[in-house]
């Protein structure tokens, strides 16, 4: 009988990781990229996220992990992710974005509240596509901000010091113009593999694109402005 009960129980719990992980990844409206060439190895302090265009002017995105030689190229017209040798990101022309420099606005600008995760601009709460606010991550510029909400509750990282991310439900984009403190555009569904994903936000030098990428670099997801 305590055979058949504990099988049970590991069926149950093994059924509600996998519902988890569907209806975490359900209505996504960019595709969620495997980036198998940065897995492997333990999360090191200081490691960033890098991106530039091949070109000024170019379509194509490059992406490279501080700690690896070469990246990926991103196609915007397939959407999807090719693996580049490292002499590619040497010759690229555009100027690089250290993913790691970027961050929220002032929170007078734009902020936050942790405890109930709602969107602050000064007072005024602006409503977010998602019922909780997770990232804030401001443009080069100053002229806009991303913003990543989730469906469900915030739930507690396996990884604490990695901070707010985790949650249930589907991950949501939405852009936020500045001054004004203004939803512009459509919210875009951004896939995770699982609730426990924390993701990151990061603007590409010519802001005509946002990576969004797991804090463990294992696949990224790119909207496109």
């Amino acid at each position: 009988m305590l055979k058949t009960t504990a099988i049970a129980g590991v069926i149950l719990v093994t059924g509600a990781l996998f519902a988890s992980r569907q209806r975490s990844s359900r209505a996504a409206d960019v595709p969620l990229l495997e980036t198998p060439a940065w897995q492997g190895g333990a999360p090191r302090y200081g490691d960033d996220l890098l991106l530039r265009r091949a070109m000024p002017g170019d379509a194509a995105l490059l992406l490279k992990h501080s700690a690896h030689n070469g990246g990926y190229r991103y196609d915007g017209r397939t959407r999807t992710l090719s693996v580049i040798a490292e002499e590619e990101w040497g010759r690229a022309g555009g100027p690089a974005a250290e993913c790691g420099t970027q961050g929220p606005p002032l929170p007078q600008v734009l902020r936050i509240v942790q405890q109930s995760h709602t969107l602050l601009a000064e007072q005024r709460q602006i409503p977010t596509a998602g019922a909780t606010a997770l990232v804030l991550v401001e443009s080069p510029s100053h002229r806009y901000v991303a913003v990543l909400s989730a469906a469900g509750p915030a739930r507690p990282s396996l990884l604490p010091f990695l901070g707010s991310g985790a949650a249930e439900g589907q991950r949501v984009h939405q852009l936020v113009s500045l001054p004004d403190a203004t939803i512009t555009g459509n919210p875009i569904g951004i896939p995770v593999k699982s609730n426990e994903d924390v993701l990151a936000a990061c603007w590409s030098p010519d802001e005509k694109a946002i990576v969004y990428h797991d804090v463990l670099f294992t696949h990224v997801s790119v909207v496109e402005l």
